[in-house]
């Protein structure tokens, strides 16, 4: 009896050392977001430390809605409205952004929208040279369309690897993040600001007015189209996919210059009603006299 006890014990024990150690498959999460433009926008640093900060707490936004350095994730597969970026100051298709959204949005150049990755291991360790990342657009030109060949990404603040330590275990202490050096360090999960891209607007381009510039801009889109993004993790167990999509609708020329009237368009109708008012008061006391 006692051998028998003996060799289910050791048994036992080996059933469970094996699913301890046992491997699967790395999994590949990517969140559109729109972010302010990477190139000029005084916004956008603070926005990727927010971004950086709710993919690692496992967050879906971070930072105060009120000002455009706010994180939010939109949902895979959503439809949202166009974006732009430009050479001069806009948000969200509207010129002069101080006076539509804001003092702190006064200095912003636009949007772009990006897609943020997480990368689990799940006892896979990887590293950052072996990711690469593909961005297509559904028309015929797909014009918004790039890619990032593996071995391009490097460690930085936007592209954070997180190493379990020598137990292979998150959160006991030993862990380390890897934001520099070599893209061939060996991480257990990867945080990304990642990629993205925009259709653009310039100060040079046609129109009068910045708001004519960006109705310019937007009657050259397709009316609507799919802009997704796919990761590629090459393993040497195999390749691992991950992706997400928008669908992107665009606003009439139209709506957009009704839209950036906005406050302002109904103070000058106030005035000129007012004005209206003022003539017939005046025309009123003439007659009187």
């Amino acid at each position: 009896m006692i051998r028998k006890n003996s060799r289910l014990a050791t048994l036992q024990l080996f059933i469970c050392v094996s699913s301890l150690t046992a491997q699967s498959e790395p999994t590949v999460t990517v969140f559109p977001t729109l972010a302010p433009n990477v190139f000029g926008s005084p916004s956008f640093s603070p926005w990727e430390s927010n971004s950086l900060s709710a993919l690692q707490s496992g967050a879906t936004t971070a930072g105060d809605p009120s000002i455009p350095s706010y994180y939010e994730q939109i949902a895979n597969g959503a439809v949202i409205p166009a974006w732009l970026a430009s050479d001069f100051p806009s948000w969200k298709l509207q010129a002069n952004p101080g006076a539509v959204f804001g003092p702190a949005f006064a200095s912003e150049l636009g949007n772009r929208l990006y897609f943020n990755l997480h990368i689990v291991g799940n006892g896979t360790e990887f590293s950052l040279s072996q990711v690469s990342f593909q961005a297509t657009s559904s028309d015929p030109g797909n014009f918004l369309g790039f890619s990032v060949a593996a071995g391009t990404y490097n460690y930085s603040n936007a592209f954070v690897g997180l190493n379990y330590g020598p137990d292979n275990t998150k959160g006991t202490g030993d862990d380390f993040f890897v934001t520099s050096g070599l893209n061939t360090q060996l991480v257990d999960e990867l945080f990304a600001r990642g990629s993205g891209n925009a259709p653009t607007v310039l100060s040079s381009d046609p129109g009068v007015t910045d708001d004519e510039r960006i109705s310019n801009a937007l009657a050259g889109l397709p009316s609507s189209f799919i802009f997704q993004g796919d990761y590629l993790l090459s393993t040497s167990g195999g390749d691992v996919n991950g992706s997400a999509f928008v669908v992107v609708s665009v606003p009439e020329p139209s709506t957009v210059i009704m839209a950036c009237v906005g406050g302002a368009g109904l103070v000058l109708v106030g005035m000129k009603l007012k004005k209206r008012r003022r003539r017939k008061m005046r025309a009123a006391k003439t007659s009187q006299a």
